[in-house]
């Protein structure tokens, strides 16, 4: 697998899926607001916070320079697994505000979401 790493189409590819999966990040985002989680690539950042444009200039394939086209992979590799963590914690807190929703027609409205913010709190921290 070595011989992949640093490769024009696998950097081409990583970054095309890095600004698919960040769209939807942000579309759903727009509908939630900002998720106050670190990032997992840069954890002194708020993960809503990364510049990912920038990120994606800055590690860009470049012709003859192989050192760098393989450290460019795999830090666009670990910018996906940072984009993943991310969509498993806004998806997270979605199905939790679907569960409260669902939890307030059932039950009272201050166990709804007591059980709710419960779940919250345990997969953000």
């Amino acid at each position: 697998m070595t011989h992949l790493l640093g490769r024009q189409d696998c950097v081409d590819s990583l970054r095309r899926d890095l600004t698919d999966i960040q769209g939807a990040v942000l579309d759903v985002l727009s509908c939630t607001g900002p998720v106050r989680f670190s990032s997992w690539k840069f954890p002194d950042k708020m993960s809503c916070n990364l510049d990912l444009a920038s990120l994606l200039e800055q590690y860009d394939f470049v012709e003859g320079e192989e050192e760098f086209n393989q450290h460019s992979h795999v830090v666009l590799l670990e910018l996906m697994i940072d984009r993943y963590g991310l969509t498993a914690i806004v998806l997270l807190l979605c199905h939790m505000m679907s569960l409260l929703t669902h939890m307030n027609r059932d039950v009272g409205s201050y166990s709804a979401l007591h059980i709710s913010l419960c779940f919250c709190t345990l997969a953000l921290d």
